[in-house]
């Protein structure tokens, strides 16, 4: 599944979770948060800390790839930290 905003991941988590077999109650003593905590991810309504969301997704099986959306993105960033001004102390 493409992430690209909280919600998807929330849904991403959810349907491993499910597919698991899991619980929200056993992901959470796997991660070692409450059951609040998957709660609020899986329904998006949380900016929950990204070390605890990397072992979500562990406990899940899953792993996070980042990639650029468009194959230019790399040298249009490149050129913009070519142009910014460089401090000379």
């Amino acid at each position: 599944m493409r992430v690209r905003t909280r919600k998807d991941l929330g849904q991403s988590i959810r349907e491993l979770r499910r597919a698991l077999g899991l619980t929200q109650a056993q992901l959470a003593e796997i991660v070692g948060v409450n059951r609040r905590w998957v709660v609020q991810v899986e329904q998006a309504k949380t900016s929950a800390d990204l070390r605890t969301l990397l072992r979500a997704l562990q406990a899940l099986g899953a792993e996070l790839h980042v990639k650029p959306v468009r194959a230019s993105a790399g040298a249009e960033l490149r050129g913009i930290i070519d142009a910014t001004p460089r401090s000379t102390s």
